[in-house]
């Protein structure tokens, strides 16, 4: 969990971020020129310092989208559209291609020589137990940073009071997760096969951790 949040439904006139143009179904169906009015309309419903700042298109893998950006004194933030989300790994997903699976089998066993209980170590077995349970949930829209603040990494109890006293609170795990993925259903936020050269951001605008 790298970046703060914040809701905007949880300030004074944050009824507007329930309307059905803030659920990714609709959201991700914008115009440019709609995407603004929204983020306008949204960035009325923040307290000051808050600004909106721009829509861009955002595009990575198979989701692409408009993204309202904010400001925060410095900081950017990027609007993250609510509604019915599906998270974690899904067995019954096609696996990757033969050749990923090849080459991955390859890597491991080569890492692994020196440790027989990994020996056996399948694709799926892996995915399931470094991705989190299949679930559907909701989820409200929420504002996240869009890359971490190398000065606030520390999440222990001093920093989250200091942030809590700003407004903010670190993501949950849930909406982590959905930020991350960019609302891909592939097994990174880039597609199913393994790349040298990462996406410089994802389909939310996020700039993303390496491991991510």
């Amino acid at each position: 969990e790298t970046g703060y949040h914040i809701e905007p439904d949880a300030r004074a006139g944050g009824e507007l971020v329930e309307r059905e143009f803030l659920t990714r179904e609709v959201w991700d169906q914008l115009d440019k020129n709609t995407a603004e009015t929204v983020g306008r309309a949204v960035a009325r419903c923040l307290p000051e310092p808050w600004q909106f700042a721009r829509v861009a298109w955002c595009a990575c893998g198979d989701q692409k989208r408009n993204v309202a950006f904010f400001t925060w004194n410095e900081h950017e933030f990027a609007l993250i559209p609510g509604g019915t989300v599906t998270l974690g790994y899904d067995p019954a997903r096609p696996l990757p291609s033969a050749k990923l699976l090849d080459d991955w089998t390859a890597e491991l066993r080569e890492r692994t020589a020196h440790l027989p209980q990994f020996q056996n170590l399948t694709w799926s077995i892996y995915l399931e137990g470094v991705l989190s349970a299949l679930r559907t949930l909701e989820l409200k829209p929420y504002l996240i940073a869009v890359k971490a603040d190398p000065k606030r990494l520390k999440t222990g109890k001093a920093e989250r009071a200091k942030i809590a006293r700003e407004g903010f609170a670190l993501p949950t795990a849930d909406q982590w997760e959905f930020a991350a993925s960019g609302g891909s259903r592939a097994v990174w936020h880039w597609g199913d096969e393994p790349q040298k050269e990462l996406p410089p951001a994802n389909s939310f605008g996020l700039v993303l951790p390496r491991d991510a």
